[in-house]
């Protein structure tokens, strides 16, 4: 007997926080694209505005506790990093975005 019942996923990533002045600069850049005219593109709240280091894609809620614990134990030694934020762009471009995205320069190595 096969099971047709698929086990819940999330999309996940592995992602950064930013210091507080990032996320205010950046929540003043979201609320000004607010007001512009863009059909297409979705804000997001300046509170949930972070550094995506990897796009997992979907992963089973069973394995996050794994994922974690992996990112845990590579994370070990990594201390502070300095970046500076650079850029903007759009996907699929920038005269259509239904995503946009700041760049960011520094010790991305």
């Amino acid at each position: 007997m096969v099971s047709d019942q698929r086990e819940e996923e999330v999309r996940a990533f592995v992602a950064v926080e930013l210091p507080e002045d990032a996320r205010l600069v950046l929540g003043r850049l979201v609320e000004e694209l607010r007001r512009a005219p863009l059909d297409h593109l979705r804000t997001v709240n300046p509170e949930g505005i972070h550094l995506t280091l990897k796009f997992l894609g979907n992963v089973a809620v069973s394995r996050l506790p794994q994922v974690t614990a992996a990112m845990d134990q590579a994370a070990a030694g990594a201390g502070p990093m300095e970046v500076e934020l650079r850029g903007l762009g759009g996907f699929p471009n920038l005269g259509s975005p239904r995503v946009l995205w700041v760049g960011i320069q520094g010790e991305t190595a």
